[in-house]
């Protein structure tokens, strides 16, 4: 099976650790790689990696599949998410009624607040 690196991975390198982080925005998962590793990953090298470190980078999608088509693969977890049922969100939406006085809040209130409880 070839691999490939991810379109979706970020680096950020750690000098205090001789270590890469690398961040998969796909799949918002995290793995920290030695400097050497990161190298000879950027190169398709991966032979010498262990079964447990290729299944770890697999799992993670920092690599994928050559054939794996990721944007493809993007646009289907995006429709997944919206149409599933397993998540349920709430949105608060405060109106000029609201007496928190939050330090951010955009609300300009020179009139006073109308409500003494929110």
């Amino acid at each position: 099976m070839q691999l490939k690196w991810s379109r979706f991975n970020v680096e950020v390198p750690v000098p205090q650790n001789n270590a890469v982080v690398i961040f998969n925005t796909l799949t918002r998962d995290i793995v920290s790689v030695d400097q050497e590793l990161i190298n000879s990953l950027r190169e398709t090298e991966f032979a010498q990696l262990s079964e447990q470190e290729l299944l770890r980078l697999r799992d993670a999608k920092i690599v994928v599949d050559q054939g794996l088509d990721e944007v493809a693969y993007m646009r289907y977890l995006l429709g997944e998410q919206k149409y599933t049922q397993a998540g349920l969100g709430l949105f608060l939406c405060f109106t000029a009624d609201c007496n928190l006085k939050c330090s951010y809040c955009f609300e300009d209130y020179r009139g006073g607040f109308k409500r003494n409880v929110i």
